[in-house]
């Protein structure tokens, strides 16, 4: 976020939740940001990969590209 590397903590349908590093906040101004304010926020690729493999997996059987469903993902903890 705004060229800050974050882990998130939490996500769901209403937004997500991070740790800042108070010298990096300081630093970066992040923390100065109020809600509404843009920023800029940048995905890690794997995030993308398991999203490709999640809607492939829902194809049809011949089409199969994975076994990542919805239900391997939250049983290893992603998800809900």
């Amino acid at each position: 976020m705004d060229g800050i590397s974050l882990t998130v903590n939490r996500c769901d349908d209403e937004g997500f939740e991070v740790n800042i590093i108070p010298l990096t906040g300081k630093e970066t101004g992040v923390l100065r940001k109020k809600v509404g304010d843009p920023v800029n926020v940048e995905t890690d690729l794997i995030g993308k990969y398991v999203e490709k493999l999640f809607h492939k997996s829902n194809e049809p059987q011949s089409k199969k590209a994975s076994l990542i469903d919805e239900k391997l993902l939250k049983k290893h903890g992603f998800g809900d």
